[in-house]
């Protein structure tokens, strides 16, 4: 028998894209609402929440608030409804590589500890401490999203934006090293977590293979035929985007030991993108 799945968040890109994908393939899959009360979550077998205000903003203080409340609240009350079910459940909660301090000298996997010390990263730490709670009668999934890119959609889309103008960009170096997904690969992964009791706690959900943010802005170029190519300095970054600038600029490099040797196969493990 198929679960029966609870989305939270099912109306952006990565809920958008692993709805359909989890219904083709058997599953009974259905969308939490945003006001949903925690007896609603009684009906699934697993939950899987992406819930959040977006990170590519300007981090005001208001923001702030707004990317804290759209995570802990809504993590709070399925948490509730998971306890409240009393059955053996799956949640399965968005996180993000931003957990890890930005490093070029470290490899992270799921066993390390260096976590960072700004917004985001105790934002990560706060929302996972929050999914926690629910593991004593449920398998709890925390997934570390790298950047999710899709040909359609996802980080992509943003990352870009200045092709359409026709040129392209690199923040500050360009060395930075940015963990990655493609979207088709993160579907498969959430398929095999759920399938998969080994699974649980934090889960890198990046490729295995490293790029830099220079790596990226060669195949958006190739991509859009851009002619001309700018590195933007970090300081423009720093002045115009505040605190939210090390979501372009930090660095981190992400492997995926859980997936890796419990025998997840990546498909897609060389950064490319079609030629438009």
């Amino acid at each position: 028998m198929k679960k029966t799945v609870g989305i939270r968040g099912a109306d952006g890109f990565i809920g958008g894209e692993i709805l359909p994908y989890l219904k083709d393939r058997g599953y009974s899959v259905f969308k939490i609402a945003r006001n949903f009360k925690p007896e609603d979550i009684a009906a699934f077998d697993v939950v899987i929440n992406l819930a959040g205000a977006p990170i590519n903003a300007i981090w005001t203080k208001s923001y702030k608030a707004k990317m804290i409340g759209s995570r802990i609240d809504t993590t709070r009350r399925l948490v509730e409804g998971i306890k409240n079910s009393k059955r053996e459940m799956l949640l399965i909660n968005a996180s993000a590589i931003g957990i890890y301090k930005s490093n070029e000298n470290i490899v992270y996997t799921e066993e390390s500890l260096n976590y960072g010390d700004g917004f985001l990263s105790q934002l990560c730490k706060d929302w996972e401490e929050e999914a926690l709670k629910a593991d004593f009668n449920c398998r709890v999934v925390l997934l570390r999203l790298g950047v999710v890119m899709g040909e359609n959609g996802g980080a992509l889309q943003k990352l870009a934006l200045s092709a359409k103008f026709g040129f392209t960009t690199i923040p500050g170096s360009g060395e930075q090293v940015m963990p990655w997904i493609m979207i088709d690969d993160l579907k498969r992964a959430i398929i095999y977590i759920i399938e998969n009791n080994r699974l649980y706690g934090a889960v890198n959900l990046t490729a295995p293979t490293l790029i830099t943010a220079s790596d990226v802005a060669r195949e958006i170029s190739k991509k859009y035929k851009t002619l001309l190519t700018f590195r933007l300095p970090a300081k423009l970054f720093k002045l115009i985007l505040g605190e939210a600038s090390s979501v372009l600029l930090d660095s981190h490099k992400v492997i995926p030991k859980k997936l890796i040797d419990n025998g997840f196969i990546f498909n897609v493990l060389n950064f490319s993108l079609k030629k438009g």
